[in-house]
């Protein structure tokens, strides 16, 4: 018998079910309405055996397959685009607009003039905090050795 016309029977908490499908009986296996130690027979199997015995247990435990979702609808808009613009480019610039205008509260209008980037990495003002570090700690350094040169039978 191949699988689809499978005739499974199944025993669980005292009740016995069938004729089941395989999809049945896989169905029931994911919701957990039958155990692993629940027994079973079907034509070709030799007596009742725990389900996990079964040959299409492991096909039973497969998770479902995954629903294909449609891809979303192409986002419409009233212009064409601008020259020099491919479709992909004036859709991808279409939505990244759309990202930004949802963040804003929408009783706000939107207006692209007024957004400011804020500076990316370290401003003049930190490095030149670190570069009048490094010369303090260098001059330290300096006059440190220059003592030592200059009075050498206090360290020896």
């Amino acid at each position: 018998m191949s699988p689809p016309d499978l005739a499974l029977y199944v025993t669980s908490n005292g009740v016995d079910h069938g004729p089941l499908s395989l999809k049945e009986a896989t169905k029931r296996v994911q919701s957990g309405e039958f155990k692993p130690t629940d027994l079973a027979w079907h034509q070709g199997v030799s007596g009742w055996v725990p389900m996990k015995d079964l040959p299409e247990w492991d096909a039973m435990q497969a998770p479902p397959p995954l629903e294909k979702k449609a891809p979303p609808p192409a986002l419409l808009t009233k212009e064409p685009p601008p020259p020099g613009l491919s479709p992909d480019q004036a859709l991808q610039g279409a939505q990244s607009h759309r990202k930004i205008s949802r963040a804003q509260p929408s009783n706000q209008n939107f207006d692209d003039s007024k957004m400011v980037e804020e500076p990316q990495g370290m401003g003049f003002a930190g490095k030149a905090l670190i570069t009048l570090a490094i010369l303090i700690f260098l001059s330290v350094l300096g006059g440190m050795v220059y003592f030592v040169i200059k009075n050498p039978e206090k360290f020896t």
